[in-house]
């Protein structure tokens, strides 16, 4: 099991984010099942005007948690909390054994695309580590 785990090579995760000026916003938080904390990004592309941005990760596969703070130009909230899952090599070839490129480039698509995002249907943090990332999806505001 050791010997597998130092074989696995990390996948990269692009988070995108932005901040129009206009009001809109959006910003994932990652958190490490695992460790039980927030992630930091391993670095972060802006764009020449500033408003956009990747925050980017490298990480081994398992499970984390996202809490989403996206915001609208009208000011609408679409806050949530989804599931990042990061492929094994053998979980994402069985994913792609169908995609006749992918299999060629195989380890350059894993690299970069070996995750999904799965929305949790929840409007309350899905840990106690898990912090709200915006006031529409805490406790105290929620709507019922």
């Amino acid at each position: 099991m050791r010997e597998n785990a130092m074989n696995v090579r990390p996948v990269r995760v692009i988070l995108a984010g932005r901040s129009t000026g206009m009001g809109a916003y959006t910003q994932h938080y990652l958190y490490s099942i695992r460790q039980r904390k927030q992630l930091e990004p391993h670095h972060t592309e802006t764009s020449r005007t500033g408003n956009h941005w990747t925050d980017v990760y490298y990480l081994l596969p398992g499970k984390y948690f996202l809490a989403i703070k996206d915001i609208s130009n009208s000011g609408k909230h679409y806050c949530r909390y989804a599931l990042l899952r990061v492929f094994t090599p053998e979980e994402y070839r069985e994913k792609v054994k169908n995609d006749k490129y992918a299999m060629r480039n195989f380890d350059h698509y894993y690299r970069n695309y070996g995750y999904e995002i799965i929305d949790l249907p929840t409007t309350t943090p899905p840990a106690p580590y898990v912090e709200p990332p915006c006031s529409c999806l805490s406790e105290e505001t929620a709507e019922y």
